[in-house]
């Protein structure tokens, strides 16, 4: 998103609707391959926006239509725009991978010692 916050109010099926936003956090192309992991042969967009949106009307689909009609798609909203991509945290991987090895290391020292 270009603009820090804003209003979307692009009508649908001829009825009046409106959608405020703010940009909680901006990424960079950058940012995005440090923060995320791909899968391989997977294109990362070119910028993403952590945003918070507030519905004014509840219309069906309307954030998500919305964020289609300012070309800003839902990350894996594939109805409404998006490109099919698989992002995974790298830190969450990491912490995972790190409570993986510091869980199987303790296993390991019970087994050998009998005690728990």
């Amino acid at each position: 998103l270009k603009e820090s916050k804003g209003v979307i109010d692009t009508p649908m099926e001829g009825k009046e609707t409106r959608t405020d936003f703010a940009v909680v956090e901006y990424f960079s192309p950058a940012d995005l391959r440090e923060r995320w992991c791909v899968e391989a042969g997977e294109r990362l967009p070119e910028g993403a926006s952590l945003v918070d949106l507030w519905p004014k009307h509840g219309r069906t689909h309307q954030i998500r239509r919305h964020m289609k009609s300012i070309g800003n798609p839902l990350v894996q909203d594939l109805r409404y725009g998006a490109v099919p991509i698989m992002l995974k945290p790298r830190r969450r991987r990491n912490m995972e991978e790190n409570h993986n090895k510091d869980s199987s290391s303790d296993n390991e020292e019970h087994d050998r010692s009998g005690e728990f």
